[in-house]
């Protein structure tokens, strides 16, 4: 199954991207959020690996994981809402650049040229943002909610917490 996806995203990756013909976008909003999480690995795994244990030694590998979904109505509020199982991922345990082909292969699969909008969602790591950039540069890039709220709150402290003489608190030092 894997080296037919690898094939298949090959001849994706190497075919032209569609002319734009006039037609009607097919998709509203095509949302696409890669992230990466670390999986728990035996020993013989992480061996040689640096990781973030006190001895710099690593205990897991991270997966590189991606969430794709369409979006044509709102809600009575106003809000987006997700498509109903218009969800597909990809995931796996490789470098950035393999794993943003993996992303592009299975949007373009999901009508990324056939779309008025693509947003992509994410939790501003590096290695997300330049993924993006490099096969999303029509996507408008958002932080994701969880996210964003980290940044708010460490500007806030930076910003705020400090005692009654004006000084920073010993929490924000």
């Amino acid at each position: 199954m894997e080296a037919w996806g690898e094939a298949e995203r090959d001849r994706i990756w190497l075919a032209k991207p569609p002319d734009p013909d006039g037609a009607p976008p097919t998709v509203d909003t095509l949302y696409i959020e890669p992230d990466g999480t670390g999986v728990p690995m035996v020993p013989w795994e992480v061996e040689g690996r640096k990781g973030k244990q006190p001895d710099g030694s690593a205990k897991t590998r991270e997966a590189k994981v991606g969430c794709m979904f369409t979006q044509t109505t709102l809600n009575e509020k106003g809000y987006p809402v997700r498509d109903p199982t218009s969800t597909s991922f990809v995931a796996a345990i490789e470098d950035a650049n393999r794993f943003g082909r993996r992303l592009y292969g299975e949007s373009v699969r999901r009508e990324l040229y056939h779309g008025r909008r693509v947003v992509a969602l994410g939790d501003g790591a590096e290695w997300v943002k330049n993924l993006v950039q490099t096969h999303f540069p029509q996507a408008q890039f958002i932080i994701d909610l969880y996210h964003a709220r980290q940044h708010v709150t460490a500007l806030c402290r930076a910003l705020f917490d400090r005692d009654v003489n004006g000084r920073l608190t010993q929490s924000v030092r």
